[in-house]
């Protein structure tokens, strides 16, 4: 919700705020309030999701997952892959560092509860929700083709035809996710559009970003990607939640 109702304006306000005052500790906890309300009336007090009932660990899997960079060459960037800390990134997939997780594979259900003040609330919010998933897959797929991952680019294009019938049938009922640490930067922010002047100014003046953004490469320029057959072919954490 803060995603779809946030703007350019937003962004340039907060810019102003940061520029004249002291760094504050939650620097868009301001601008969160001004479009979900306060902690007393925050529109999102109106739905809840309970934990999901129990599944077995049997139909889980152990994944192998590595994290993709993006590596300047000849004035171009290439695609590396991240490796052991104190070594440079690696080209050849193998010298690069691997990541075991143990996740469900695709079609798991996890069951439980929602509450929601009326059924115009839900369709509200999935709708956002539609619309912030489908900015992060625009994203996503444009740098897996930019770094000739072609497996990866064809199941981000998989997951937006699953996401886009959702939102244009108007059905209020279910809307695609992206939650978990594997599922990236761009799924915790709510800017807009990460590649906005007056995002980068902010995110300058945070000592954990400005080192990245003075490289000049595209930010974020990692993804951890799940391996299939021994290839890159997913990003982890999407998720269909659906209400019946």
């Amino acid at each position: 919700m803060v995603f779809d109702r946030w703007s350019e304006n937003t962004i340039r306000d907060l810019v102003t705020r940061m520029e004249e005052d002291r760094l504050p500790r939650n620097p868009t906890a301001s601008a969160e309030d001004a479009v979900l309300g306060g902690s007393g009336n925050n529109r999102m007090r109106r739905v809840g999701a309970a934990d999901s009932a129990p599944i077995t660990h049997a139909g889980m899997k152990v994944y192998l997952l590595r994290t993709s960079t993006l590596v300047p060459r000849g004035g171009k960037f290439e695609l590396g892959w991240k490796s052991p800390r104190g070594s440079s990134d690696a080209k050849r997939i193998d010298e690069s560092t691997p990541v075991f997780a143990e996740m469900c594979p695709p079609g798991v259900i996890f069951e439980g509860i929602w509450r929601e003040a009326s059924a115009g609330d839900r369709q509200k919010l999935f709708a956002a929700s539609n619309r912030y998933a489908l900015a992060q897959l625009a994203r996503h797929k444009q740098y897996a083709e930019s770094c000739g991952l072609e497996r990866l680019a064809a199941n981000l294009s998989a997951l937006e035809a699953k996401a886009a019938p959702v939102q244009d049938s108007g059905r209020p009922g279910a809307c695609l996710l992206a939650i978990g640490w594997g599922s990236g930067m761009l799924s915790k922010i709510s800017a807009p559009d990460p590649d906005d002047s007056n995002y980068r100014t902010i995110l300058k003046q945070l000592p954990l970003y400005s080192r990245a953004l003075q490289t000049g490469l595209p930010f974020p320029k990692t993804r951890r990607v799940v391996f299939e057959g021994g290839h890159p072919a997913h990003l982890p954490g999407w998720v269909l939640l659906e209400v019946f």
